[in-house]
This record gives structure tokens, sequence and C-alpha cells, in this order.
């Protein structure tokens, strides 16, 4: 497991698998299971005591520069500028993707005003892809990611 401090009490986890569990319950109707099959990356934020919240990295696809995030949170003071900037850095960093795609429920307003806050731009909408909600389509894309100041 690694670890980086981001502030006097919070610290990033990287490559904990417990964190692919915490995040999968956090998100209703969501398994773990393909996640650790397909060797998902998750990095957490958390104190020395507590998981805060989880971005979870998977469905990379190399070949199309793409790379799919499901993101969870207990609290909204976890998101500082430079937290958000590290965890952005996985995919376009390190995995050199174009575009980060997020899939959330219609219903999730919280979520969908925070993805679009960061950049992410509504792209499509798969009726009923939540059981009974829909489900909305969201990209971030490289040159938008620059212009927001999230990676260089």
């Amino acid at each position: 497991m690694l670890t980086e401090k981001i502030g006097a009490d919070r610290w990033l986890v990287f490559d904990e698998p417990r964190l692919l569990d915490w995040c999968a319950r956090q998100i209703p109707g969501l398994r773990a299971d393909a996640w650790h099959r397909e060797g998902a990356r998750a990095i957490g934020v958390g104190t020395a005591d507590d998981i805060i919240a989880v971005m979870v990295a998977h469905g990379w696809e190399p070949a199309y520069r793409n790379v799919q995030i499901s993101m969870a949170a207990t609290r909204p003071n976890w998101a500082r500028r430079s937290t958000i900037q590290r965890l952005l850095n996985y995919p376009f960093g390190q995995l050199k993707v174009d575009r980060v795609t997020t899939l959330i429920a219609s219903s999730n307003h919280r979520a969908l005003k925070f993805n679009e806050g960061l950049g992410f731009v509504r792209e499509g909408l798969c009726k009923n892809g939540c059981g009974d909600d829909d489900r909305v389509v969201l990209g971030l894309y490289r040159d938008e990611a620059v212009r927001r100041g999230w990676i260089t």
C-alpha cells in the first residue's frame, strides 16, 4: 500500500484492495467483483481512522485513451483542489488518457453537480440504466482538465 500525506490529517491511499469494496458499498446496486477481476485501481482519501472518499479507475481502454471512473464520498469536505488534482493525475498523467468517462444515476443531483463543476460534460442518457432510474453519461476531456488547472 502506498500513501501520500496531503494535509495535517489527510492521506491519499493507493491500490489498497479494500478501497474497491468501500466505494462499491457507497453506490447503490454496485458490486466490486468485476473491479477486482479486471484489476481496477483505487485511490482513497482519508484520515488515520476513516475513509472519506474513493475514486476507482476501471474499464481502461488504452487503444482508445479512455477510462471510466466511479467516485464515492461520505462527506463533502474531502474535495480540496489539490486532492482533485492528485486524483485526476492518475487517469490523465499515468494512464495517458484523453478522456475520462463517468456514469451517474440521474437522481443523484449532488454527484451530477459536483462532476459538472469539475468540467465533466453530459453526453448521453441511458434510459433505465440504473434499474428504474436513468443513467447519465459524462465525459471530461484532457483539454478541459488542463484549462481548469486539474492537470498540467
